[in-house]
C-alpha cells in the first residue's frame, strides 16, 4: 500500500470513528432531552385531523385502522418520541455534511441547510387505532408556510419533493416508538 492509499484509508477511518462517536452520544442526548425538555403545546402550530381511508398516509397500505382522538398528554408523548427521531436524523446529517465537505471542499455546507428544527414546522396529527389495538399517529410536517397551504387545518398537505421542508413520521403511543420517518427529497 502506498502513502496516498494509507492516507486515504486513515482519513476515512477517522471520519467514520468521529461520526460514530458523535452518534454514540445520541442516547445520552435523548436521556437529557427526556429529563429537561418541557413541551408546551401552546407554542406548536398543529391540527388534529380525523383519519379517513382516502388520505394517502402511511396507514393506507397496510392493516385496518379506525379513527380515535388524542389528549394533551398523548400529544406531549408524541413530541418526545419525535424529538428522539429528529436528534437521530440531525446526527446523521452532521455525518453527511462532513462527507460532503471532504468531497467538495470549496463549497460552504451549512448545518441549518440539512438539519431539522421542529419549531420551524406546522404539524398535522392523524391518530388511529391499528389492528393490534395500538394507538398510532401519522404526523405530517411542513415549513411554516401557512399562506401557501391555507387549507392545512382541514386537509392533509401532500407535496412532491420540497426537501426537509416536508417530512412525516408514524409514532406508536402504545409502544413509544416511531417508524416510517420520511423526509421529502429535493427536486
Amino acid at each position: 500500500m502506498n502513502a496516498k492509499s494509507i492516507l486515504l484509508v486513515s482519513s476515512f477511518l477517522l471520519l467514520v470513528w468521529t461520526s460514530l462517536l458523535g452518534c454514540q452520544l445520541l442516547s445520552e442526548k435523548v436521556k437529557k432531552l427526556d429529563d429537561e425538555k418541557e413541551i408546551n403545546l401552546n407554542e406548536l402550530s398543529y391540527v388534529i385531523l380525523p383519519y379517513k381511508p382516502a388520505f394517502q398516509t402511511d396507514f393506507d397500505t397496510e392493516g385496518t385502522y379506525r379513527c380515535t382522538k388524542l389528549n394533551p398528554e398523548e400529544l406531549v408523548n408524541a413530541e418526545k418520541i419525535l424529538s428522539t427521531a429528529i436528534l437521530k436524523y440531525n446526527c446523521e446529517q452532521e455525518t453527511r455534511i462532513e462527507r460532503l465537505k471532504e468531497l467538495i471542499p470549496d463549497y460552504d455546507f451549512k448545518a441549518e441547510d440539512f438539519s431539522i428544527n421542529l419549531k420551524d414546522y406546522s404539524r398535522q396529527y392523524i391518530p388511529v387505532i391499528n389492528e393490534r389495538e395500538e394507538k398510532e399517529i401519522w404526523i405530517n410536517f411542513f415549513c411554516d408556510q401557512v399562506k401557501e397551504h391555507p387549507y392545512w387545518e382541514k386537509e392533509v398537505i401532500f407535496v412532491m419533493d420540497g426537501g426537509k421542508c416536508y417530512f412525516s413520521i408514524v409514532v406508536n403511543l402504545s409502544t413509544m416508538n416511531y417508524s416510517k420517518f420520511y423526509v421529502n427529497g429535493g427536486a
